[in-house]
This record gives structure tokens, sequence and C-alpha cells, in this order.
């Protein structure tokens, strides 16, 4: 498996594509679409798959322009679900956007521990509450995409109307007692690193 980051864009979004041969599992499209649908046509790849760690419009807004160009299936939690078709849930309309997603697209709700097959690699979902309801990870290996949950220096915001500080609190220590120091994190926005370096300037893992 082959990781590219993409992250140059105006909202500082990290997506993730996770490349199996010619076939490739994208995490959170965010503002990137641009740059990863560039890149997939120059090394002949396709988008089989769109994973999404919360239904919020910077980490969901371009999947509109990649469906352009690739057929994927969308998966996300069951909590967030409602988010891909409510601008105001969605936080588009604090853009002075109003963002749906078209309900032609497919879409698969996921849940706490469920195993995903796709591509020939296997992604283990992890519901994480609390900045959003229905905030996932995705583990593979010894990587997890955090998206808002847990970020290099902090975690998501809950101050928002979908927010929940006491739910992120556990999701955060569900975190420390599940995995192991040498675990990567790749979050929705900033730098990425293993757990040991993260515990030691992250407050919220002290």
């Amino acid at each position: 498996m082959k990781l590219k980051i993409f992250n140059e864009n105006q909202m500082d979004v990290n997506s993730y594509l996770l490349i199996n041969k010619k076939k490739a599992i994208l995490i959170d499209p965010g503002f990137n679409g641009k740059d990863i649908e560039s890149y997939c046509k120059i090394n002949e790849i396709a988008i089989d798959s769109v994973l999404l760690t919360h239904g919020h419009y910077d980490h969901i807004r371009d999947i509109s322009f990649l469906k352009e160009y690739f057929d994927f299936l969308i998966y996300i939690h069951n909590d967030d679900y409602k988010f891909l078709f409510d601008g105001k849930l969605n936080f588009s309309q604090s853009f002075n956007r109003n963002y749906k997603l078209d309900k032609s697209y497919k879409i698969k709700k996921i849940k706490d521990n469920d195993k995903l097959e796709l591509i020939d690699l296997v992604i283990s979902v992890i519901h994480t509450p609390g900045h959003t309801p229905g905030s996932s990870m995705f583990h593979y290996n010894n990587f997890v995409f955090s998206g808002d949950t847990l970020f290099y220096d902090g975690i998501g915001r809950t101050d928002l109307f979908s927010g929940n500080f006491n739910a992120i609190r556990r999701s955060i220590n569900k975190i420390k007692n599940h995995f192991s120091n040498n675990t990567i994190f790749y979050p929705g926005h900033g730098r990425h690193g293993d757990l040991n370096t993260i515990k030691k300037v992250n407050r919220f893992l002290q």
C-alpha cells in the first residue's frame, strides 16, 4: 500500500489516498479535489471508495467534483449520514454555501468495529464521537486516520452545535487505551506523528 497526502488548500484539510496497484481509497476529499484528480489521472489510478471521518463541509466538499471523474462508494458513520444532505449540519452555510450531496450517490452507512474490505485492504472503523456524533477513525496496519477527533497537539472542536466535550474525552481515552505508542496518527488537519510523540505534546493525552 502506498500513502499519498494532499493538503495544499485554503482550509488546511488533509486528504489521504491509500493506493493498492491502480486502485485507491480516499479519506476525506475536503478541498483537495483538483489535486487528487490530477494525481490520479497522471498515475492512472481509479478511486474505488471514499471514507469520511465525519460530515463537515471542509471534509466533504470535493466529493461532487471527484464524482465527475470516478465511480466510487461513499462510507460514513450512520450518526453523520444526515450531515451529507443538510447545509446547516455540515456547516456549509457558515461559508455562505448550502452544500448537499446528490441523492443518487452510492452511500453506505458504517458503525463501530466494522471491517471494510476494499481494494484488497482491510480497514477497521473506530467510532469516536465528540467532534460530531458520528466522527470515526479508520485503522489500517500501523496507521490511524483520526479526522478531527485527535490532532498532533490538540483535539477537535466541541463548541459547535453537534459537538460534545464529554464524548470526545471518552474517545481520547479510548485512543490511549487501544493503540500502541508506535501507531502513526494522520489527522484531518495539521501534521501527523506517532502516538508516543503526540502524548508528549498533546495535553489531552497526558
